[in-house]
């Protein structure tokens, strides 16, 4: 026995046009929405993974400096947006802290993204709790004296522990920013700042 056409068993359910608008414009909504933190997460961990290079890279050249009783430098480079730890003064110690970071695989090197705008600031004035450090020669006996201009783009870690008390900022396009400070007297860095658009 055959069925008519028009019998309820026979006809199909689909969706209407109108139910496919809503759902496309529900789509568009939440698409406008979620999208625009998205990008503004990626960005914060770029801004984030530069600083915690940085952080480590410090660290690192802290250490250096007082395990091999020389003074290092971390160099940056706004043309090519490279920074790099440069070993201390004499040429054997250099070629052997070289190749004892080669072996430890430890990234000596590295660039920023474009998008991020780095500065070496100089400290206004050190914190209260903070005692001065030693004069040193190689040092701006004062914060607000002017740096030669090799110094302007460095950060310098002594063999006795301590280092240059200088800011790095770091800043993107968005405008978010990272403000890590450098303690002058245990070379510790932190974030000291923070600001979100």
């Amino acid at each position: 026995m055959r069925l008519p056409a028009h019998s309820p068993r026979r006809q199909r359910s689909a969706f209407t046009l109108v139910e496919l608008m809503v759902v496309m414009v529900l789509v568009a909504i939440m698409s406008a929405l979620i999208l625009p933190e998205m990008a503004g997460t990626y960005a914060d961990a770029k801004l984030k993974s530069t600083a915690r290079r940085l952080i480590t890279l410090c660290s690192l050249a802290n250490s250096q400096a007082i395990s091999h009783h020389q003074t290092q430098r971390i160099r940056f480079d706004q043309a090519s947006r490279r920074f790099q730890l440069e070993p201390g003064q004499t040429r054997a110690a250099s070629t052997k802290s070289r190749s004892q970071a080669a072996s430890l695989d430890l990234d000596t090197a590295g660039e920023w993204d474009a998008s991020i705008r780095l500065r070496i600031l100089e400290q206004s004035e050190p914190d209260a709790a903070t005692p001065a450090p030693p004069v040193n020669v190689e040092r701006s006996p004062r914060p607000n004296t002017p740096l030669p201009s090799s110094e302007r783009s460095a950060l310098t870690f002594y063999a006795d522990g301590t280092s240059t008390g200088r800011q790095i900022s770091l800043e993107d396009a968005s405008g978010a920013r990272l403000v890590l400070t450098i303690n002058p007297t245990t070379s510790r860095v932190r974030i000291a700042d923070t600001r979100r658009p």
